[in-house]
């Protein structure tokens, strides 16, 4: 039968055709949009589940629209976690291009990893505790795993799709999965990301940093700090820091998307000196949003210029410069904006923070 057969006999093509008849049976394929439909496959009993899954591992080759069924079964709300993982071994010992091609085989995994579902409501969570996250990280410790044995260079093809999901702002857990595949694909110096990739990227990573920084608890920020130990809030940064490690660019770019971020155009007007601004609540409270913004992209840059890997952030002298700038122009509007005197001290010790490390 397919796999054992031997080479163009009527009997492997007569067994690999049997997969047509299968497309369905895993999932019936909607238009995008449109709620899944689920085939025989989910509600057969477990262990006739996996008579199924030894008989889709004998075809001698897939074909694209069963990998298609398979993926959309995979991504099901409740898809019980063993299942998950046999039916990836299964596809892994598809392991040559003409068993299953590497394009499928990329396309199947990393849009896997972007659409898993993956719970999360709370602003920390205990991913040691958390059967969800675990899955998923052991998904990726599979999956990079294959993908690094597999023959040929293929990472031109996993950078264009993992960037590609990346982009469309998948869930935070998902997002750093697909960042940490990325890290894996791309772990010998010097980076190979593209040029695209790394302007795609670092508005990207910019946002997602300021984001995964407020997961950090407050004791294990100090901890970080004070004792270079490395807690479970770390798992979102850690992707962005090995990147950055491996391409100074990209974290040159992440460094003067975030400074972009701190002040808005009226406030540059306000604090011209050009002219009378009349000043809304609105003003009052975008000013606070930005020190709120300046606040956390300090917070990143300190736990940055901690990170061993990244070795001085002097480097970056003149994009944490420009950082100061943008704070130094938040501080002058306090002549039209009366800040309060917690106000005036936060922005004081952004300014000296940015200092230390800059020098």
């Amino acid at each position: 039968m397919g796999k054992v057969a031997v080479k163009d006999s009527l009997l492997r093509h007569s067994y690999d055709n049997i997969q047509y008849q299968l497309h369905d049976f895993f999932c019936i394929l909607q238009e995008e949009g449109e709620p899944i439909l689920y085939g025989p496959f989910l509600f057969l009993p477990k262990d006739t589940q996996e008579l199924f899954l030894c008989c889709v591992e004998y075809f001698s080759w897939l074909d694209t629209p069963i990998l298609d069924s398979l993926l959309c079964f995979c991504i099901t709300l409740d898809i019980d976690p063993d299942m998950l993982f046999r039916i990836i071994e299964v596809l892994n010992s598809f392991n040559t291009a003409t068993q299953m091609r590497i394009e499928d085989y990329v396309n199947f995994f990393i849009t896997l990893v972007s659409k898993l579902n993956v719970y999360y409501g709370v602003v920390y969570i205990d991913l040691k505790n958390d059967a969800p996250q675990q899955t998923l990280k052991k998904l990726i410790d599979v999956i990079c795993s294959n993908m690094t044995q597999k023959k040929g260079d293929n990472y031109l093809l996993v950078e264009k799709k993992t960037i590609k999901e990346i982009l469309r702002k998948r869930s935070f857990h998902n997002a750093a999965c697909l960042l940490r595949i990325l890290v894996t694909m791309d772990s010998e110096p010097p980076s190979r990301l593209s040029g695209e990739s790394i302007i795609s990227l670092s508005y990207y990573v910019s946002e997602f940093l300021m984001q995964a920084v407020k997961r950090v608890r407050e004791d294990e920020y100090e901890k970080y700090i004070h004792y270079d130990q490395i807690f479970p809030g770390f798992y979102f940064l850690e992707p962005c820091f090995s990147l950055f490690s491996q391409c100074p660019e990209l974290l040159s770019n992440a460094l003067k998307a975030m400074a972009s971020t701190i002040t808005y155009d009226a406030l540059k007007t306000m604090t011209s000196g050009i002219g009378f601004y009349l000043v809304s609540e609105d003003d009052r409270k975008e000013m606070r949003n930005c020190l709120t913004r300046a606040n956390v992209i300090t917070s990143v840059i300190v736990l940055m210029s901690k990170d061993i890997r990244l070795k001085s952030m002097s480097v970056f002298k003149n994009e944490i410069n420009y950082i100061i700038d943008e704070v130094h122009l938040l501080q002058s509007s306090q002549q039209v904006i009366s800040f309060t005197d917690e106000e005036r001290h936060a922005i004081q010790f952004i300014l000296d923070q940015l200092r230390n490390i800059s020098e």
